[in-house]
């Protein structure tokens, strides 16, 4: 199927659209554009289904995706609000193995790493900058939680994240090209890292900058990482001793909050003690618990249904859907490290017998891998795993498929 120089043309055309559509989320004046997505997952699932009876590998990443969809169904039975439940989890069912496939067709069909993520990239930089020059609209700064620069987003936190999803294919492409070809990345890559910035959006910059060094690590670049490690303290030891910079670097980490785990702790709190009433088999998929009321943030009531910001993905799901829904959330990801340290271990062997030195992980791979556990960092901070309708969620997925090939 995909030796078809058509399909090959088809598919790089909807898999960067669909990439787009996710994204278009992020922002009130794009937003209908993501009612596009369940179409172009059709195609796809129609141009690619047969792949994923072919590949074993691919074939089991599906069944434990759907494990985990069907166990979010069974929680319909003591859920406060069943057809909700149900919903949710068949939408989770549907999107999980679309973006798998997505990621897994775009990686086989060898059509440039990552680079599927250019387009929603670029339409987040240039919303950004528009809103930075010209001050539309008038809340660009104030809203949100008004500290920091938010632009069309909703809030600081979903333009950070919205980044955050999307860079990798910026900082990657860099290697690739040579000479004058790289100017126009470097200055996207710029105007991303300086966006980032200003959303001052701690959990998304500090999910980056474990990215990166998870990455050198699993690359074996120490020099880079010994340099880079050096900068930090030479900065760190600037702030410390200017008493000026100290207050702005103070106020830039707490964020007038009184400590800087603050705005956080007043979600993890109540998450908490929601995640011990979830307790084996939590209170239904996208129920949250209605003894448990939280003020001053954004949760809010949908009709007689109350829905509270959750601020952690593990406790949320641990919430909704139980220790077991965890489990069977985390189950994917733990087989393709799984399939992942064989695949390496193949690639030591032949490597050792060509005297060729070896990595933990090959490129692909380990960038992969640097992103998924960046990904999975900032989801402590924000509860998209269980936001079937976030931007974040069908993203994660799609890098799912990406790691079964790379």
């Amino acid at each position: 199927m995909l030796n078809n120089i058509k399909v090959f043309s088809v598919l790089k055309v909807l898999i960067p659209l669909a990439a787009a559509a996710v994204i278009s989320r992020t922002f009130s004046i794009t937003s209908y554009f993501y009612y596009l997505l369940p179409l172009l997952f059709i195609i796809v699932l129609a141009i690619g289904y047969k792949e994923i009876l072919k590949s074993k590998t691919l074939k089991t990443l599906s069944l434990f995706l759907f494990l985990f969809g069907f166990w979010c169904i069974v929680t319909s039975l003591w859920s406060d609000y069943p057809l909700i439940t149900l919903s949710r989890s068949a939408y989770f069912i549907f999107i999980s193995a679309c973006s798998v496939l997505c990621g897994y067709l775009w990686f086989k069909a060898d059509s440039g790493l990552l680079s599927f993520l250019l387009p929603a990239n670029i339409i987040v930089i240039v919303l950004s900058i528009f809103s930075l020059i010209t001050n539309i609209p008038a809340d660009s700064w104030t809203g949100g939680h008004g500290k920091g620069f938010m632009g069309f987003a909703g809030h600081q936190n979903t333009l950070a994240s919205a980044i955050l999803f999307t860079i990798p294919a910026v900082i990657n492409k860099i290697p690739s090209l040579v000479g004058n070809k790289k100017g126009w990345l470097i200055l996207l890559l710029f105007l991303n890292l300086l966006i980032l910035l200003l959303t001052y959006s701690r959990a998304s910059i500090l999910a980056l900058v474990c990215g990166v060094i998870i990455f050198l690590i699993l690359n074996k670049k120490w020099n880079m990482l010994i340099y880079s490690s050096t900068v930090i303290l030479v900065v760190f030891f600037m702030i410390y001793f200017s008493s000026f910079l100290s207050n702005k670097a103070n106020e830039l980490i707490k964020k007038d909050f009184p400590a800087f785990f603050s705005s956080r702790e007043w979600l993890w709190e109540p998450s908490y003690r929601a995640a011990l009433n979830g307790g084996l088999i939590g209170l239904g998929y996208g129920i949250s618990d209605p003894a448990i009321i939280l003020t001053g943030t954004g949760s809010h009531y949908e009709g007689e249904r109350y829905v509270r910001e959750k601020g952690n993905s593990f406790l949320a799901l641990i919430e909704e859907v139980g220790i077991v829904g965890l489990i069977l959330f985390l189950l994917p990801i733990w087989y393709l490290l799984k399939h992942q340290k064989a695949k390496s271990l193949e690639q030591s062997d032949t490597s050792s017998i060509n005297h060729q030195p070896s990595t933990i992980f090959h490129f692909p791979t380990s960038i992969i891998i640097s992103i998924l556990a960046a990904l999975t960092i900032h989801a402590q901070f924000e509860a998209w795993m269980v936001g079937v309708g976030s931007i974040q969620l069908p993203l994660f997925f799609i890098y799912f498929g990406g790691m079964i090939i790379s």
